[in-house]
């Protein structure tokens, strides 16, 4: 199944019934239907044949939705920016993947024109800009096997691409369907920027089941969960849990405020057990899954439906389990230090959502691709530390390495650490995951060691370099960085500090 295969069916059998809700409007399958074929067109027209690769530069507009659908019609990989990332952070995505156009509104221009330059591919790729609707959508093509690329923090400090090809997406919907069985009867909510993964599940797995999709802004949420979701009728909840978390702690769980939702589903972070709890108060009539995997994986390979009897006594460290794999997913735990296996430690994913290695990226392909024994069988090396109990369900228990997730986003401290280390007048850095509630962290703290700059001028340089969501919420200068007995930076040493200066 493809992104647009969903719609596509719609458009044929309920042409007027609500694809969208955007921006206060109510989009139908058709109209939609009408935008994809403008970009297709304006590609065509442009081009003849479609670019392998094509940037879609929108936050979750309806330019942004039909410029993903174009690509797939097109068989082109699509390739998501975020407009509010910074001009560097664009600028090497477009380093990276060459696309051989960017679809863009006209807002965006000045930032793309810019990361262009500073890419030096402002020669090789042409903008599409704001392209009309009311062209006719043209007949699929192949395409080269990649359904998107999406591009995540990497811990050299350039991000690194993910191609998912139409093979994985295609495991991965199937499974959607078969389990959730979304229909055009449902409303599904949708938080996620188009470029975060997870907006694949609420978007495209709603549309294969012919489901309207309705784009909530998270302030409006957390303002007034109620009415903001009552409004939107919907009958399916799709977010990463630290959002349901910020609903907790503004008292937004009211017992029964949402009264219309069928089924919830959480994805990307660590699931604590108490939020969970709420959250069934809150919606009596819902279903409650923790859904888990990599972008490597297509957005999800493991599930667990929470039960309010048996539930709660299962989670580990008061976290909800991630519970078993999807069918055709292979899951495997090994020792990190033997690299045998094991009841706990690192989980290795296989299968037919997994990918076949990073986007020209064949040192990091190397040291996350293994084969164990004498199998001939692939699997991805997570980083993720679980451990499997006496039923075979999975529990997540922590990280192997410095990556950590925030509102859900993949962060690279060492991405953290060397986009600092690039500033003038820093000899040394830091950062940490901080604070931590359960095993996720709420944002990120960074020491730094410089005569030279403030916090303040840090963070402020620090705007043009990194996305909203990996900027550090504390910087702190220290005049050096403590040191193991082995001279590493002594991590443990600066939580200590944090824990100090939080009294």
């Amino acid at each position: 199944m493809s992104l647009h295969a969903g719609v596509s069916h719609a458009v044929r059998h309920r042409p007027d019934a609500t694809a969208l809700i955007v921006q206060g409007r109510r989009v139908t399958f058709a109209e939609l239907w009408s935008q994809v074929g403008g970009i297709a067109a304006g590609l065509l027209d442009r081009f003849g044949e479609p670019p392998p690769r094509i940037a879609v530069m929108s936050g979750p507009r309806l330019l942004g939705f039909a410029g993903a659908l174009a690509c797939s019609v097109l068989g082109a990989a699509w390739v998501p920016i975020n407009p509010a990332h910074p001009r560097d952070r664009v600028a090497a995505i477009l380093r990276s993947a060459e696309p051989g156009a960017v679809v863009c509104e006209q807002e965006d221009v000045p930032l793309l024109e810019a990361a262009a330059r500073a890419a030096g591919v402002e020669e090789r790729v042409p903008f599409l800009v704001s392209p009309p609707s009311g062209s006719s959508v043209p007949e699929e093509s192949p395409g080269e096997g990649f359904a998107y690329i999406f591009f995540t923090s990497g811990s050299t400090g350039s991000p690194k691409g993910v191609p998912i090809t139409r093979a994985n997406l295609q495991a991965f919907l199937d499974w959607v369907g078969a389990r959730y069985r979304l229909s055009p009867e449902d409303v599904v909510a949708q938080f996620s920027d188009l470029s975060f993964d997870l907006s694949i599940l609420s978007t495209f797995g709603a549309w294969a089941g012919g489901a309207a999709v309705a784009v909530l802004d998270r302030r409006d949420m957390v303002l007034a969960p109620e009415r903001t979701l009552g409004r939107a009728g919907c009958s399916a909840w799709v977010s990463v849990p630290s959002l349901a978390r910020l609903l907790s702690a503004r008292r937004g769980l009211r017992p029964g405020a949402f009264p219309g939702l069928r089924l919830s589903l959480f994805c990307g972070e660590a699931l604590p057990r108490d939020v969970v709890e709420e959250w069934q108060t809150a919606a009596p009539d819902s279903v409650i899954e923790n859904l888990y995997g990599p972008t490597e994986a297509t957005v999800a390979c493991f599930a667990y439906s929470w039960d309010g009897g048996t539930s709660p006594s299962r989670c580990a460290n008061d976290v909800v389990p991630i519970g078993h794999p999807m069918p055709g997913t292979l899951a495997a735990i090994v020792d990190p230090e033997h690299g045998r296996p094991a009841d706990s430690g690192e989980l290795l994913l296989g299968g037919t959502q997994c990918f076949a290695g990073y986007w020209r990226d064949a040192r990091r392909t190397a040291a996350s691709l293994v084969r164990l024994g004498d199998s001939a069988k692939v699997y991805y090396r997570t980083g993720d530390l679980v451990r499997r109990d006496a039923d075979g369900c999975l529990h997540f228990v922590g990280r192997a390495d410095r990556q950590i997730k925030v509102n859900g986003h993949r962060v690279e401290l060492g991405d953290i650490e060397a986009a600092m280390n690039a500033l003038p007048g820093v000899r040394a850095t830091a950062a940490l995951g901080w604070p931590v509630v359960g095993l996720t962290a709420e944002g990120v703290a960074a020491f730094v060691v410089s005569e030279e700059c403030e916090p303040a001028t840090l963070r402020s340089r620090l705007r043009d370099a990194l996305p909203a969501y990996m900027m550090p919420s504390r910087v702190q200068v220290l005049p050096e960085l403590p040191l193991t007995a082995n001279g590493k930076t002594d991590y443990r040493a600066l939580i200590t500090l944090l824990e100090g200066a939080r009294g």
